[in-house]
């Protein structure tokens, strides 16, 4: 046909059941050129392209994009090697031949064909047999899934892990054995691992050798996870050696030593025999002289009464501490010993503790420090004389004031004073007070008084030396520049120079005092991406997974760069593993290829539960999501929510990204009923939601199109009850969305802080006609106080302004309530557990504002819920332990609504205190709370009740 083979690659696996690559280019493209029988056409401009396979490829548009010849473009040797290495690193093809045709006829430039002889791809893996395990457990240990490649080694590999699990699970006698049914016609295999576990192996004999002391077997067995007769488990029985040395600790026995259990295998009882080697050793007792002991251990001074082996070194860790202790309480003087009295069946440990008086640290001097003002060295200690209103001030501890000395002469040191000498501190005495001198000997200063760089292209050298720790003019040390080097190979590494080398020479000015700095940099070749390979996606589209990593040839390579993308295929939630590395490099070249493996996880879920709290009685939810809905990364989920309060149906559907644009949009239909004090309400329609993620951030728009109506209202309001128009409003509106999250755990946060921001705009739109300006903020914050609990704060702050034409009108409102202008069921409610905890749902206000007054035949008067425009509310809370997961609360809640949002007074806030119990389960807090009125009115509860779940913040 008058073509010219310029290479192949050939290899079979040794069964005849898979093809696998075995090309490389470099030597062996040159021999495989040079056997072809004469030279290529190099240099001529390539006709055509053609790519050949031996079946319809499924992924046709993936082989494309690793071809790297393009007609047009001269024929070169780094081109077709660069295919050729693209196309064996995809696994798409296992045998591969480049054949060139001299141009024929009107066809001037030769045409390039590629061949591909498809490797097998792996279309299922099964697990049969006896397996004796969970199917989850035996899948966890194959190194390889559905759409990936099939190779040998990791069939050999996967066949030896699923051994090991097994014999580790007590299947002494399991056997592997694996299988590959082949479908040559679609070049698709199934894997098969048939698995005849046989029976589990239990334990047999239990030996103890050695000095038991008092110690039965029989008391050692009863704490064994793996006693005779249990099923063996390698890791249980290799557990129980330090579950036993942990039990004789909290004997006493703090020297006890158990040694890993030797064993013995038994294969006609098909029982493992266990020995264990014990030092039982003598009782640890302790006795404390000039303290009580409890006290000590509470307070957590004494670790060697932890759960760990006892020695010497946990003795002078508490004696440190026991000291420390002592000095923040003002004994500064305070004196620690100890001695030990040993026998054959006991440790006898005597702390001795003389506090001494109370002293306070009265003024804190340094001296011989001329180039720093003493403030400023101030700010680097914690040693602090008496001052008011700051803790721990006052107090003089050895080991603070040492670290103290050390940081000061650390700071020294990096400001170029390599001489400096801090201390040792001067303590003095006039009474009770202290006076403590830190004298400082500074010594010469090094400065930095050139740098000049060579080697230089990438950056400019102003440029490069922006930033640097180490500038002109600064002060020198080693530390400096060596974090000036880390900076600049960052830099490089950003941009795609991962093997750039940075180094440094100084010279000295004659006095030691001056550093010319000689900055050299070696570039190196610059790693871009040429190809991103993607293996493993059997569902979803390789377009979405190649949007999603954004990444495309000739951006800059780096490990940064290959974690991002990492990240953000996690980040789709349809992948349980993904694997992003780099090929090895073209010579003489900076591009590499980028191969992606992903594994998909499950994408269909059911999720369900049920639950109680005092203001929504009985609850239950159910929902059902996929995660990949036509192999796109769209997730949908449907949730049915329902109380003897409120019930929730709502349809989502989220797709990642706009395009190229990665801007998450959900879409979603929804129908909510819920119960309120004076009204019923449902409200049902669309939004759609764009939101974008930084860091701790989130910020996001939302369009919402709903129809709100007022169900079943309280017979005072009587006009609602007669006119449909009132009671069925649509809205439209906009609403940009800010929150900000900085603490350590959104389940049970103990420190940090979050901030939340929204500003809702209702405007006419189709049908809608509600007009007003919504705005909510809301600010929490925690501060850890260690042993002693968290404290705890909200602020939220609301306002809604009716605007200039708003066509909604409440007439069961006064006429100079500029809440009438909004519709009720999008007011301001206050009271109940999230909220104000001395008033029930929805009964926090002002009577004649927010709570209207109505006419009851049965009860009188009594004050009926209506919202209102303002709201600000203010919660405190201390939460503190108690017993394990079990803990307290003490609370302080203000606040109040108002009609007018301007019509604020703080006069009007009402404030209401409270106590609590709660639970911290693996899902949240329980909570039981009880709410006290600090200025209860006529008719109000003196006492709410709340059984809840969740923070209240």
């Amino acid at each position: 046909m008058g073509a010219q083979l310029l290479t192949s690659s050939w290899a079979r696996f040794a069964a005849g059941a898979a093809l696998l690559p075995a090309f490389a280019a470099g030597p062996a493209f040159a021999e495989a050129v040079a056997a072809a029988g004469g030279p290529p056409l190099w240099g001529e401009q390539v006709g055509r392209v053609e790519i050949r396979s031996d079946v319809a490829p499924p992924r046709h548009q993936e082989v494309a994009r690793l071809v790297t010849v393009e007609p047009g473009r001269p024929l070169g040797r780094e081109e077709l090697a660069r295919s050729l290495r693209n196309l064996h690193a995809s696994g798409l093809g296992g045998e591969i031949e480049v054949w060139v045709r001299p141009g024929e006829g009107e066809q001037e430039g030769p045409t390039v064909i590629f061949a591909l002889w498809s490797r097998l791809q792996i279309e299922s893996v099964a697990i049969e047999g006896e397996t004796g395990l969970k199917p989850a457990q035996l899948e966890a240990a194959l190194l390889h899934g559905a759409a990936e490649p099939l190779v040998e080694s990791r069939l050999l590999r996967s066949v030896y892990r699923l051994q090991d699990l097994l014999e580790d699970s007590g299947y002494l006698e399991a056997r592997v054995r694996v299988a590959v049914e082949v479908d040559e016609a679609r070049h698709r295999a199934r894997v098969v691992y048939r698995v005849a576990a046989g029976e589990a192996w239990r334990v047999g004999r239990v030996v103890y050798e050695g000095e038991l002391g008092g110690i039965t077997s029989d008391q050692l067995t009863a704490h064994l996870q793996a006693p005779p007769e249990a099923r063996y488990r390698r890791a249980v029985v290799r557990a129980d050696a330090e579950r036993l040395e942990e039990w004789l600790f909290g004997r006493g026995h703090r020297l006890a030593v158990v040694e890993r259990a030797r064993e013995s295998h038994d294969p006609e009882r098909r029982q493992v025999d266990l020995v264990y080697a014990v030092r039982v050793g003598p009782q640890l007792e302790v006795r404390v002289e000039g303290a009580e002991l409890r006290e000590l251990e509470r307070k957590g001074l004494l670790p060697f009464l932890a759960r760990d082996r006892y020695d010497e070194a946990l003795v002078l860790r508490a004696e440190q501490r026991l000291t420390d202790f002592y000095q923040e309480k003002g004994h500064y003087r305070v004196a620690v010993d100890w001695r030990e009295e040993r026998d054959e069946e006991r440790l006898l440990l005597v702390l001795t503790i003389e506090p001494g008086p109370v002293y306070q640290l009265e003024e804190l001097g340094l001296t011989g420090n001329e180039q720093f003002a003493a403030g400023r060295l101030a700010e680097l200690m914690g040693t602090a004389p008496r001052r008011l209103l700051v803790p721990g001030s006052g107090r003089l501890v050895d080991s603070v004031l040492a670290a103290d000395l050390e940081n000061l002469r650390s700071f020294y040191l990096l400001n170029g004073f390599p001489d400096v000498v801090v201390g040792p501190p001067r303590v003095g005495e006039e009474g009770q007070r202290l006076r403590v001198v830190v004298p400082i000997e500074e010594g010469r200063q090094r400065r930095v008084a050139e740098i000049e760089t060579a080697g230089l292209t990438v950056f400019g050298e102003a440029e490069l030396l922006a930033g640097l720790p180490l500038k002109v003019g600064g002060p020198f040390h080693q530390t400096l520049l060596h974090d000036s080097l880390g900076v600049i190979r960052a830099r490089y590494e950003e941009r795609g120079y991962e093997s750039a080398q940075a180094s440094a020479t100084v010279e000295w000015s004659d006095d030691g005092t001056l550093a010319d700095v000689d900055l050299r940099v070696l570039e190196g070749p610059r790693s871009v991406v040429d190809r991103v390979i993607l293996r493993g996606n059997r569902r979803t589209q390789a377009p979405v997974v190649r949007r999603a990593m954004g990444l495309s040839p000739g951006m800059p390579l780096n490990t940064s760069r290959l974690l991002e993308v990492q990240r953000r295929l996690y980040e789709l939630g349809i992948f349980s593993r993904v694997e992003v590395e780099r090929s090895s490099g073209t010579p003489y070249s900076g591009g590499r290829d980028v191969v992606v493996r992903v594994e998909e996880g499950k994408p269909q879920k059911v999720s369900y539960g049920v639950g109680f709290d005092s203001e929504d009685g009985v609850r239950g939810l159910a929902g059902y999501s996929h995660s990949n809905l036509f192999g796109r990364a769209v997730s949908g989920r449907i949730d049915v929510r329902a109380s003897q309060r409120d019930s929730l149906l709502r349809a989502l559907l989220r797709q990642p990204q706009i395009g190229r644009f990665r801007l998450p949009v959900t879409y979603s239909l929804f129908r909510i009923e819920e119960t309120e004090e004076s009204f019923d309400s449902r409200r049902q329609g669309a939004q759609i939601e764009l939101e974008r993620r930084r860091g701790s951030g989130r910020q996001g728009l939302l369009f919402n199109y709903r129809l709100v109506e007022v169900l079943d209202p309280d017979p005072a309001l009587g006009p609602l009850q007669i006119d449909r128009e009132l009671r069925e409003v649509e809205i439209a509106s906009l609403t940009p969305h800010l929150f900000v999250d900085r603490r350590d755990d959104p389940l049970d946060p103990k420190r940090g802080w979050s901030s939340s921001l929204l500003f809702e705009v209702a405007f006419p739109f189709l049908d809608a006609d509600a007009e007003f300006a919504k705005l909510f903020g809301q600010q929490t914050a925690y501060l850890d106080l260690g042993s002693f609990g968290v404290l705890a704060g909200s602020a939220r702050l609301g306002a809604i302004e009716p605007l200039d034409g708003a066509a909604v009108e409440d007439p069961t409102l006064p006429p100079d309530l500029p809440s009438r202008l909004v519709p009720i069921a999008e007011r301001f409610f206050a009271g109940g557990r999230t909220s104000h905890r001395a008033y029930r749902r929805d009964r926090l206000g002002i009577p004649g504002q927010t709570l209207l007054v109505a006419d009851d035949p049965a009860d009188g008067q009594r004050l009926v819920p209506v919202g209102g425009t303002g709201m600000v509310l203010v919660n405190l809370d201390y939460r503190f332990p108690i017993a394990g997961p079990v803990g307290g609360t003490l609370f302080v809640d203000a606040g109040n609504v108002w009609a007018d949002w301007r019509s604020f007074d703080p006069t009007e806030i009402k404030t209401g205190t409270g106590l609590g119990i709660r639970y911290l389960s693996p899902i949240g807090p329980l909570r039981l709370e009880a709410g006290w009125k600090l200025d209860r009115e006529p008719g109000e509860d003196p006492v709410v009740l709340f059984f809840s779940f969740g923070n209240t913040f």
